[in-house]
């Protein structure tokens, strides 16, 4: 290590431990200590294989006990991820690389050098093409068996450039889905994969569609639309709200980031509270239904969507710290606006302890609050939309 007072170099022996192992799993919530921007679920091997883009790593979870199990370095700002044959591809937006590591515990992690950023990527096994993150961008396309690269020619003359566009390659019929986003005048494309060529354009633009597409059998989706994907002029169908990002599929839900679909009669069965958004979601077999939000650090475990919908918080505790100071802290999926009451023996019912709705899942006892209960025997309750849901002494 170098000391820059000193200007020496120095060796270090200290031990450090791993931060990635600094993990809890409580009543529904995998809390971690850095936030999970994508991941993918491996329902077969019970993996959750995830990214953190400002930390540069790739956790590995066992689904089943929703234990962070392995943590990889794969390279600057992963981006997007995907999972094939058991193969991870992983875009790394702040270098020119693509990563690519096995599934197998301890694999290493190598790396395919890009012309430009990857930000968004599909692949066959066979070829990865991918997107850069900025606004006007070119496709790219690579060749894994000549390890050669392309960027994609533009064969229609009114296009030149694709506006943050989100890409699914579909191999069973060479097919590149191109979804544009963040415009007033965003195109659904199909294009050939290795050349560029515009093999079908949808012919009305999408508002300000969010940038996200995907696939499920012979349905494509896309700006809250759901299209037949082998004949995307043929008709479309409006599901969703144009500017729900949709993010997952399964059996029986449809995910976006900020509800959560019926599959059969696309009508919204789950709406997150206001202040979460979904960045990943799963839905196995068995009914276990998986969420992950960024700015909360966590991926969530429900057994079912019941469970879910119900909400229910768990560990209202108060506690003292080693500084002296005092605080609630309980558990849920998120905050949505709770209210802490308390009551004791000189109070006839319980009294609201804020003023307003608390967002975060902790609250700091004030001073004068902590005169009020000393010496007492209190008891406090937790109100989530004016439901009781938890209570402590």
């Amino acid at each position: 290590m170098y000391d820059s007072q000193n200007k020496t170099i120095f060796n270090n022996q200290d031990n450090y431990a791993d931060q990635t192992a600094q993990t809890q799993f409580n009543n529904n919530k995998l809390s971690l200590n850095q936030p999970i921007d994508k991941w993918v679920f491996d329902e077969p091997n019970q993996k959750i294989y995830a990214i953190s883009t400002s930390e540069n790593q790739l956790l590995v979870i066992n689904a089943g006990t929703m234990e962070v199990i392995e943590s990889r370095f794969v390279g600057s700002a992963p981006t997007d991820i995907e999972l094939l044959n058991n193969k991870l591809y992983i875009a790394l937006a702040g270098s020119t690389k693509i990563a690519t590591t096995s599934t197998a515990q301890g694999s290493a992690v190598n790396y395919i050098t890009t012309l430009q950023n990857p930000y968004d990527l599909t692949t066959d096994g066979t070829k990865i093409n991918y997107a850069t993150l900025d606004q006007h961008v070119t496709l790219y396309h690579i060749d894994l068996q000549t390890n050669t690269e392309q960027a994609l020619e533009f064969y229609d003359t009114n296009k030149n450039t694709y506006y943050e566009p989100a890409i699914h390659l579909d191999s069973s019929n060479n097919y590149l889905y191109v979804g544009e986003s963040g415009s007033t005048g965003s195109d659904l494309l199909v294009l050939n994969p290795e050349t560029g060529e515009h093999i079908s354009v949808y012919e009305f633009s999408f508002s300000l569609p969010e940038r996200a597409i995907l696939m499920e059998n012979n349905d494509l989706y896309y700006a809250g639309h759901r299209f037949d994907k082998t004949n995307i002029t043929n008709s479309k169908v409006q599901l969703f709200e144009n500017r729900d990002k949709l993010i997952a599929i399964s059996d029986s839900y449809i995910f976006s980031d900020r509800k959560i679909y019926n599959k059969e009669t696309n009508q919204p069965i789950f709406e997150y509270p206001s202040d979460m958004t979904v960045n990943s979601a799963a839905a196995d077999s068995s009914g276990n239904i998986y969420l992950s939000t960024s700015e909360n650090n966590a991926i969530y475990k429900f057994k079912s969507l019941d469970e879910l919908q119900n909400r229910i918080v768990q560990k209202l505790a108060f506690t003292q710290h080693d500084n002296g100071s005092y605080e609630f802290t309980w558990d849920q999926v998120t905050g949505d606006g709770y209210k802490i009451y308390a009551k004791h023996e000189e109070l006839d019912k319980f009294t609201s302890i804020t003023d307003a709705p608390v967002i975060a899942q902790n609250l700091k006892v004030t001073n004068a609050q902590l005169k009020q209960w000393l010496g007492r025997d209190v008891s406090f309750e937790l109100k989530l939309n004016s439901v009781t849901k938890n209570r402590c002494r």
